[in-house]
């Protein structure tokens, strides 16, 4: 009887290399959103890295009208925004990083 395990284990992914953004909102790290996501190596870094720069374009699509308002108002990048920290990340940041890994 041949044996295929369904429950079989997986390597871990090789740490993918980082995901640069338009240098307003904050670049990516393939590493991170891995384990915020759970995903292992049944996703290669190619398709990690398709998958973020296509969620990326979208997000920033969707907010290049709170990007104008807030660099009118100032504000270099996103961490510049005012907000609070939490884990040592403002809030705007957090929001935007869930909007992405979200899409």
């Amino acid at each position: 009887m041949s044996g295929f395990i369904a429950n079989g284990t997986t390597t871990p992914a090789a740490a993918p290399y980082p995901i640069t953004n338009d240098g307003w909102w904050p670049d990516l790290d393939g590493e991170a959103v891995r384990a915020a996501l759970r995903l292992d190596a049944s996703i290669s870094d190619t398709r990690l890295e398709v998958a973020l720069v296509n969620a990326i374009l979208s997000v920033n699509d969707e907010l290049s009208a709170y990007k104008d308002a807030q660099l009118a108002n100032g504000h270099a990048n996103l961490a510049a925004v005012p907000g609070p920290l939490i884990q040592n990340t403002k809030r705007p940041v957090h929001h935007y990083r869930r909007a992405v890994y979200c899409t």
